[in-house]
Formats: structure tokens, sequence, C-alpha cells
């Protein structure tokens, strides 16, 4: 028997990757393109936004957090420039190649301390750790 819905009412999709800080449960809200954050109890605390596409994974180590995002291949791109073409690689703009492929080292509060571009270019999704 549940005694606990966490995070109903705040997540229309899936979670991408948790992270624990201190009392505070971070969750990657894939929909929303930001991290939600709540209490152990299962309070919604607040919402941090950056400029990552989709949250995939989380980690937290010493004061810090790290976030991966997913590529976005599968999702609406209502922002993109003029002339790109979704199915042609060749005319996306350096932000949408670039996407899946940084990591993002925020603190807890969510303020964006640094951004590692990565050249992955054999798979479309840089991970945290081994799978």
């Amino acid at each position: 028997q549940r005694r606990l819905h966490f995070g109903r009412g705040v997540f229309r999709k899936g979670i991408y990757g948790l992270a624990f800080v201190g009392d505070e449960l971070y969750a990657g809200d894939k929909n929303a393109r930001s991290i939600r954050v709540f209490l152990l109890a299962g309070v919604h605390l607040r919402e941090i936004k950056g400029d990552w596409r989709e949250p995939c994974h989380l980690l937290h180590h010493s004061s810090r957090l790290y976030l991966s995002e997913h590529d976005g291949d599968n999702e609406d791109w209502p922002d993109a420039d003029e002339g790109e073409d979704a199915l042609d690689p060749q005319t996306w703009s350096e932000e949408r190649k670039s996407v899946g492929k940084r990591i993002f080292v925020l603190t807890p509060e969510g303020e964006a301390l640094q951004v590692y571009h990565t050249d992955n270019t054999q798979s479309p999704n840089v991970c945290l750790w081994p799978q």
C-alpha cells in the first residue's frame, strides 16, 4: 500500500536523474527541462532552470551538482533557427549540435559554475558514471 505520492501534480512525464543533497531530493524533469527540488517528506520546494535541454543524470559530490543531458532527438525544437531541418544535422546550429554532449556543474541552489563540452561522437549522450 502506497503511503506517499512523491511529486504528484508536479511531473507530467517521467523523472530523469535523482540526487540527494542533505535533506533534499533533486529530480530531473525532462518535460519542463528543469530540476525539481523536494524535501524528503515529498514537499516541492523549488524549480531550477538552466541552459540544458533535457536532464538525464544527476550526481551530487563535494557540494556540487553534476547534470548531463539527453540529446533531445525525440522532441520538437520550436526554437529552431531558420533554415534548420530536424532530420539534417548539417543544418543545425552549434548550440543544437552540442546538446547531449555537455555536463553542467551547479551549486545546490542552481547557480551554473561551469559547463564541460565533450566531443562525444560515439554516443549521443554523456553519462556521469559507467553503465
